[in-house]
């Protein structure tokens, strides 16, 4: 599946299902220590129990309302654009920038919540105002829920899908209201916010073990910062990428850092896998390899943290648009 966006130099380029999942470090180290990302963390049920995030998340049944809400978060977050990160995503050669909506559902209307979506979805599809100009991808899973990754330019290109969706909602009328009051019937609340992609924490193997027709899972480990430790979070995750390099290993991960948001400094890594079997016991057959050097790396990162938060999700091609085929 591959969908249109703004990219560098104000070209359109086609992004993969690989692209888009960019949220993602690396599961590594030894065998007796649980770890997340390129880092080592906690036992993994300590860290679920202890979670905040054990709702549903959703972030693709769109309203004006919704992308309203984005553009407060914005505004409220624009001293984050001192940031070096977001100050790169504006350059045009700048990494990749998305937009991350994340609602939670009423457990007992879940059922309806996809209704709904998928309804959204079939409105999308037919109209010409979202044509080239909307694109997301949706996840789901037992934690976290529900959750639409939009990849972006940057704050003006947000505006502009903004602008589309107010097209599309003229367009359509009465239907595209109805949908939107079924999904927000079903939700109880949501968070948003804006990332951007670091490539240079990043691994990307020469030959990757999946395909993109294979990589169907996504494993995600939020890294929540001590605020005067984050250079030496970024340093772990640079030695990391020299030791897989070092060793040509075939599992490669993303490093996404959150620019908005009531709870910084962030960092989302993320894992590509088959499933949750194929993702621990590729995991079991890494930390063969370099299981206790990546144990003194989690060890350094651990002294970074104030909390790290695992996720697992399944992409969900059914509530993503466009669709497969789609323009």
């Amino acid at each position: 599946m591959t969908v249109s966006l703004g990219s560098n130099g104000g070209k359109r380029k086609a992004l993969t299902l690989r692209d888009m999942s960019r949220m993602d470090f690396l599961v590594r180290g030894s065998a007796a220590v649980p770890t997340l990302g390129p880092f080592q963390a906690p036992p993994l049920a300590r860290l679920l129990t202890g979670s905040r995030r054990t709702a549903a998340l959703a972030l693709g049944v769109f309203s004006r309302e919704v992308v309203m809400r984005a553009h407060k978060l914005w505004l409220t977050g624009l001293a984050a654009l001192l940031l070096p990160a977001a100050a790169a995503a504006q350059e045009d050669e700048g990494p990749q920038m998305f937009f991350v909506h994340q609602e939670v559902v009423k457990p007992s209307m879940i059922g309806e919540y996809e209704a709904a979506a998928t309804d959204w979805i079939k409105l999308l599809g037919g109209s010409d105002a979202a044509k080239g100009k909307i694109a997301y991808l949706a996840y789901s899973g037992p934690q976290i829920g529900y959750v639409y990754v939009v990849p972006i330019d940057g704050f003006s290109h947000f505006s502009e899908i903004g602008d589309a969706f107010d097209a599309v909602a003229e367009e359509v009328g009465a239907p595209w209201k109805a949908a939107g009051d079924r999904s927000n019937t079903a939700s109880d609340h949501f968070e948003s916010g804006f990332y951007v992609h670091r490539p240079d924490l990043s691994y990307e193997p020469e030959n990757p073990r999946l395909s993109d027709d294979e990589a169907q899972m996504v494993h995600w480990d939020f890294w929540y910062t001590l605020p005067d430790k984050t250079e030496d979070l970024e340093e772990v995750a640079k030695e990391f990428v020299e030791l897989y390099t070092s060793k040509g290993l075939d599992t490669g991960w993303n490093v996404y850092q959150a620019i908005t948001g009531g709870d910084l400094p962030l960092y989302v890594v993320s894992v590509l896998a088959r499933n949750e079997a194929d993702f621990y016991a590729n995991e079991a057959r890494l930390n063969d390899v370099v299981g206790a050097e990546a144990e003194k790396l989690g060890t350094k990162a651990l002294k970074a943290a104030r909390r790290v938060e695992p996720f697992i999700a399944w992409l969900r091609p059914d509530l993503s648009f466009p669709q497969e085929g789609g323009e």
